[in-house]
């Protein structure tokens, strides 16, 4: 999910990360390509 927002003097954005397994990882297998983590962030940004 990615949305941005600009603008005069904002921008708006959501990002999401997803995290995977490396194949080095003992349980990379049991993951079967899934992200193991999800991370959320917003960020916003004004114009003093």
């Amino acid at each position: 999910m990615e949305t941005d927002r600009v603008t005069a003097d904002r921008v708006t954005a959501d990002r999401v990360t997803a995290i995977y397994l490396s194949p080095q990882d003992p349980d990379y297998f049991k993951a079967q390509d899934r992200p193991v983590a999800l991370y959320r962030y917003r960020l916003d940004l004004v114009k003093p």
